[in-house]
C-alpha cells in the first residue's frame, strides 16, 4: 500500500510510499492528536493552488502541499470519494497544516479508530 495511516496516543502518523512519496515530495506526515479539530470522510472537493508536488488535470491525483484562502492544506490521494480529512488547529505545537486529506482504502474505520483514540485521551 502506496499510504499507511498510523494511529497512536500522540498522534496520526501518515507513511508515504515509492510513487505516492515522489509525487508529494514528503514521506511522513505527522498530526498531534490534540491539534484534530474534526475529521470527515467522503468525497474531498477543494484543492486550491498547488505549492509542491503533483496536481494531474482532469484526474483525482493530488499530492503534496496546497494553499487555498489563506489555509494550508497536506493532500494526498487518488480518488476524491475515498479520503480522510482531518482539520487541524495550526496553532498547536507540531501542526504544519491546517487540513490533510489522505486517500485510504476505508476512510471510516481510519476515522473511528482517531476518534477513539482522541476519547480516551
Amino acid at each position: 500500500m502506496a499510504r499507511i495511516v498510523h494511529v497512536d496516543p500522540d498522534g496520526v502518523v501518515v507513511r508515504l510510499r515509492g510513487w505516492t512519496a515522489l509525487a508529494a515530495l514528503k514521506r511522513e506526515v505527522r498530526v498531534p492528536m490534540r491539534a484534530i479539530r474534526s475529521i470527515s470522510t467522503g468525497r474531498y472537493g477543494a484543492t486550491g493552488f498547488r505549492i509542491a508536488g503533483t496536481a494531474i488535470p482532469w484526474t483525482d491525483i493530488r499530492a503534496g502541499r496546497f494553499r487555498r484562502g489563506g489555509s494550508s492544506t497536506f493532500l494526498s490521494f487518488d480518488d476524491r470519494d475515498r479520503v480522510l480529512t482531518l482539520e487541524l488547529d495550526r496553532s498547536v505545537p507540531g501542526a504544519a497544516y491546517d487540513v490533510v486529506a489522505v486517500g485510504v482504502d476505508d476512510p471510516d474505520t481510519v476515522a473511528a479508530e482517531i476518534d477513539a483514540w482522541r476519547a480516551a485521551s
